[in-house]
Formats: structure tokens, C-alpha cells, sequence
């Protein structure tokens, strides 16, 4: 089974910056403790800090579903539909493994 690569830009405006970074730091360690996660990383853009980069692993499609159903995402997810200026999810395939072509 390979592993589930997610990459999450979120931006917000000046006015909605500070509440949404809190909002973005309080899903770190009830992500990290899910059943499945592998890795939970976020970053602030250094050139535009409105930008923020969640970086993430599951060990499956099926715990990255179930992420999604958690309380913590939901309650995210809800405010980022009021208060964040883009959201842009992107499902990854990565190279990097060795994989076969059959």
C-alpha cells in the first residue's frame, strides 16, 4: 500500500492572519496523534507570510479519509470556508520511491 501524500496552501488576509495561524497550529497535535498519520508538518512562507503549507503523510487513502471526518478538520475546514482568502489541497504521487511500471 503506498503512502498518501497531501500538500495544503492555505492564505489568509492581514486582517484574518493571526486568528487563522492559531486556528492552523491547533490541528498539529490532534492530526499527529491520528491512527495513520505519518507525518504533520506546517510551514509560514517566508517571502509571503499570509501563506501557510500543511505537509502531510498517511499511511493510506482510508486514514487520510478518516482525517477528514475528524472534528478538528471539520471545525478547520468551516473556518477556513468563512476566513481564508484560498485553499488549495493537492493529492501528490512521489517519485522518489522505487515503484514498478508493470
Amino acid at each position: 500500500m503506498s503512502l498518501v501524500h497531501i500538500l495544503a496552501t492555505i492564505s489568509f488576509s492581514h486582517e484574518h492572519l493571526e486568528k487563522g495561524k492559531q486556528k492552523l497550529i491547533e490541528v498539529l497535535a490532534p492530526s499527529r496523534a491520528e491512527h495513520g498519520n505519518v507525518s504533520y508538518l506546517l510551514f509560514q512562507d517566508q517571502s509571503d507570510p499570509h501563506c501557510f503549507i500543511f505537509q502531510e503523510i498517511w499511511q493510506s487513502t482510508t486514514a487520510f479519509e478518516m482525517h477528514q471526518k475528524t472534528s478538528h478538520f471539520l471545525n478547520l475546514f468551516n473556518y477556513l470556508k468563512v476566513y481564508a482568502q484560498s485553499v488549495d489541497i493537492k493529492t501528490l504521487a512521489d517519485f522518489n520511491e522505487p515503484f514498478s511500471e508493470d
